[in-house]
């Protein structure tokens, strides 16, 4: 459980970028079920808690499922949405019964959404971040989280 909640905290600066339909509706699915917390956090308290890493960050959205018969169900359906809206993939790690996934997608050279799709076990965690990052300031993001 440390270990799963450290890779999340490490990946949250990392992840504050943007709104992709299917899985905000894939997000809203789980709005009132047990064991499935969501967080919405807007683009002034993410300059807040990330500083220069938040000033292109418009919006985040963040869900963590502790229910164990539904978390595989969720990452699967997140890593197929992803796949199929042609995001283009910078991370998988598959590794001891966790797997990450981060996704970004890109439009005129500047990163508009990254996802980060974590399962560990009975636990998943999907990271939506909306804004707009150039794709030459993708290794700034990526030093802050680490």
């Amino acid at each position: 459980m440390k270990r799963f909640i450290t890779l999340f905290i490490c990946l949250l600066p990392f992840t504050a970028i943007a709104e992709v339909p299917e899985i905000t509706a894939l997000i809203e699915k789980y709005n009132d079920t047990d064991n499935i917390s969501i967080t919405h956090i807007n683009g002034d308290m993410l300059k807040e808690y990330g500083g220069v890493a938040g000033e292109n960050v418009d919006e985040m959205s963040v869900m963590v499922c502790e229910e164990v018969s539904l978390s595989k169900t969720i990452f699967d359906a997140a890593s197929e949405i992803m796949t199929t809206n042609g995001a283009s993939p910078i991370v998988k790690v598959n590794d001891n019964n966790q797997q990450v996934e981060i996704y970004t997608i890109n439009q005129d050279n500047v990163i508009t959404d990254i996802v980060v799709l974590v399962h560990d076990g009975g636990r998943c965690v999907v990271v939506v971040t909306s804004g707009t990052i150039p794709e030459d300031e993708i290794s700034d993001y990526v030093n802050i989280s680490m």
